[in-house]
């Protein structure tokens, strides 16, 4: 792990994961927390972190971005000490609108709440946004 990419979404976490992407860094943003470690983000929500969890998750990848390392960076830092951590923001008065915009698209997108109720992997994804929401009460 060399990069702690922490920050709200719509704070600029996708670009920089795509700029340190084009630099040849192997990143873990939103996707790959959900695709590769669901069932330990689902345990570290549910019974906390562990240095030792954090290595193995982390072990091959370069940067570790969006919500996850948002809320759990320190204990991801805990785990690679010589990680740089970003910590990204944008002016609330600019955020706030996109934000809600986002989740709005996401709402009223047909096509997505179909494959919620027919797929597993939609099934599994609509229990990691529950999981990405309790984390922001949190926060």
């Amino acid at each position: 792990m060399k990069v702690i990419l922490a920050g709200y979404c719509k704070t600029g976490t996708k670009s920089m994961a795509a700029a340190l992407e084009t630099l040849g860094y192997n990143v873990h943003d939103y996707f790959e927390h959900f695709w590769y470690h669901y069932d330990e983000w689902h345990e570290i929500c549910n019974q906390g972190s562990t240095k030792e969890l954090s290595q193995r998750m982390y072990k091959d990848v370069d940067v570790a971005a969006n919500m996850m390392p948002l809320k759990f960076w320190k204990e991801i830092h805990d785990a690679f000490p010589d990680a740089k951590i970003i910590l990204t923001s944008r002016d609330e008065d600019d955020w706030l609108p996109s934000y809600i915009a986002q989740w709005k698209s996401i709402d009223d997108y047909f096509l997505f709440k179909m494959m919620i109720i027919i797929t597993p992997t939609g099934r599994r994804l609509f229990k990691y946004y529950q999981l990405l929401e309790y984390m922001k009460v949190q926060l």
